[in-house]
This record gives structure tokens, C-alpha cells and sequence, in this order.
């Protein structure tokens, strides 16, 4: 099955209330407003000259129905960085500046505890030990899913374990409260903010909203080399089994991105450093029996962003 880009909205399912102290606002209708739209239109005025009224809204992710509850996600926190100024880095940049937010964090608690970085953020053990089963991931958050998508990092986001110790995140939060810039691809600055900005890609809803369908907004990269005739689909469920979570009803998966700004990554794009053999890595729609929360990053570099889902509410259109 393949998906045909355009026919299905990936809007989060928000529900939007009237609030005076919410922190979005929209215009609304009032008493006169057609009227003086007519009266602009005769003017040949443009219709934005006309006064508009605002309203202010609260928005919160729909809950699932009481008989329908939905997975918990592995991760408890998901805390989101904005770009700032004009910077956009590339979409096929992001395993660049993931793993410069990742050493940039490093470098900051290792500073801060006198090297007690906690392992969920490194991801080096001693030999015999085991890496946690949950590690921190560094996500880029593309623009991606709209009409006009381009795929551009707007900012990243930096998600906990929910079973990460207390000391741990304590020195994981002093960490991230120091890093303000990424050096990326070419050693391109970004600067970043933690303040929060209105773009819809940059509200932890946009990530982490229950849903039955969830479509990549990076390609997953697979645990094994395949060859041609190789089926992928199991190496998909056992990339949802290692994040815990219940098998998926169906599998569908492309080279090809699915979703406006999604595209391929390169080989080079997809390694931690020059020398690397590159894993392939797909495009995936999967759909469940109940709803997911997230965040839901699946494959061999979720860590690093790569196998980012997105929630997808109702059903998308498939043709076979």
C-alpha cells in the first residue's frame, strides 16, 4: 500500500476553548464585520484594513473516550527548544544537530557534576554492563505534514525516560538550562530559546497526542542491512516492541517520504561520523488497535531523531 500525500489532514485533534487567559489568539466575528468587509470591497480597500476583533483560546490535546484509554508513552517529559532569528537548518541536517544538542548537553553537566553524566544521556556502559532501556532522545522538529511543508527544523526537543532516576534529571535540567547554541552542518550556529513560540511544530501536542495511526516524519532506520527481497515489516514491529509498545495492526513503508516535507536522507546523512556504513532506513505508516501516546521514535537512531512519528487523527486514505 502506498499513501497519496494530500488527501489526509495530520492536524493535531486540539480542542480550542474560549479562555481570557489562554495564550492563543484568534480573530472572530462581531456586529458589523460583514458590513464593513462590503464596505472595504467598495472601497477597493484589501480586506485586512478592516478592524478585527480577538479572541483568546486555550488548547489541550482531545483525551481519548473513557472506554479507550490510551498507551502510555516510555517517556514522561518532552521539553522543546525554538530556532531563533531566521537560521533553518536543512531537513537531511538533523543527525548534525542532534548530536551537537547531545555533546553541547554533555559537555554542560559534565562541567556542572564533575563528569556525572548520567549513561541515558552518553550511552557508554563498561563492558558487561547494559545500557538503560530507555535513553534520552534529541529530536529536530521539521516543518512537515502541511501543504506548504518544506521539512526545515524549526527547533528540537529533548525527551526523559519516565523511569530516569530523580538525581539524574536533575543534573539533565541544570544541563539544558546552559545550552543556548548548536554548531551544525559546516559548523552553521543556530541559537536557541526555550520561551514558547505559536508554530504549530514546536507544541508538544504536534508529538505526543494519542492516536491509532502514526506516520515518520523521519525515516526509521533499520536494526540489520536487507537485501532486495527482504521483508521489512518484521523489522518494523521489533522496532515497536523494543520501545514497549503493543504490536501494530498494519505496517506500510516507502523509501519515499509520505508526507509533505518528508523526503530521503542520504547515506552520510543517517551516520554519527565519517567512515560509518549507513543502515537503511524507511518511511513508515502504522496503525494500532488503541490509541498511542507520544512521543514515538522507533529504529537503530531514534536517539538522535531519525524514526520521529507523527499522530495522525482518524484514518488516513490508503490505496493498495
Amino acid at each position: 500500500a502506498t499513501l497519496r500525500r494530500g488527501e489526509w489532514s495530520v492536524e493535531p485533534d486540539l480542542a480550542w476553548s474560549p479562555d481570557d487567559e489562554g495564550t492563543e489568539e484568534l480573530s472572530v466575528p462581531h456586529a458589523g464585520f460583514r458590513a464593513a468587509l462590503s464596505d472595504a470591497f467598495d472601497a477597493e480597500l484589501r480586506p485586512w484594513t478592516v478592524a478585527r476583533r480577538w479572541q483568546h483560546y486555550r488548547i489541550q490535546a482531545k483525551k481519548p473516550a473513557p472506554n479507550e484509554q490510551a498507551h502510555e508513552s516510555a517517556f514522561s517529559d518532552f521539553i522543546v527548544f525554538a530556532i531563533e532569528g531566521r537560521a533553518r537548518p536543512s531537513y537531511q541536517s538533523v543527525v548534525r544537530y542532534t548530536t551537537a544538542f547531545r555533546n553541547a548537553l554533555i559537555k554542560e553537566i559534565d562541567t556542572l557534576t564533575g563528569g556525572a553524566v548520567p549513561v541515558e544521556v552518553h550511552g557508554h556502559v563498561s563492558p558487561g554492563e547494559e545500557l538503560p532501556r530507555h535513553r534520552v532522545m534529541f529530536l529536530g522538529l521539521p516543518f512537515v505534514g502541511s501543504d506548504h511543508a518544506n521539512g526545515h527544523l524549526l527547533g528540537f526537543a529533548v525527551c526523559v525516560p519516565r523511569d530516569m532516576s530523580a538525581e539524574s534529571r536533575t543534573s539533565l535540567y541544570r544541563g539544558l538550562l546552559n545550552v543556548k547554541e548548536l554548531f551544525g552542518a559546516g559548523q552553521r550556529r543556530v541559537e536557541l530559546t526555550s520561551q514558547r513560540l505559536p508554530a504549530l511544530t514546536l507544541r508538544q501536542q504536534r508529538w505526543t497526542q494519542p492516536a491509532r495511526a502514526w506516520v515518520s516524519a523521519y525515516p526509521l532506520v533499520l536494526d540489520r542491512h536487507v537485501s532486495r527481497n527482504d521483508d521489512i515489516k518484521p523489522l518494523v514491529r521489533s522496532a515497536c516492541r523494543h520501545l514497549d509498545l503493543p504490536e501494530p495492526l498494519t505496517v506500510d513503508w516507502s523509501p519515499n517520504g509520505l508526507i509533505e516535507g518528508t523526503d530521503r536522507l542520504r547515506p552520510n546523512n543517517i551516520v554519527r561520523r565519517n567512515g560509518e556504513r549507513a543502515r537503511p532506513a524507511v518511511h513508515v505508516l502504522l496503525t494500532f488497535k488503541e490509541p498511542i501516546a507520544g512521543p514515538v521514535v522507533l529504529g537503530n537512531m531514534r536517539h538522535l531523531g531519525l524514526g520521529l512519528m507523527l499522530p495522525i487523527p482518524g484514518n488516513p486514505k490508503a490505496e493498495s
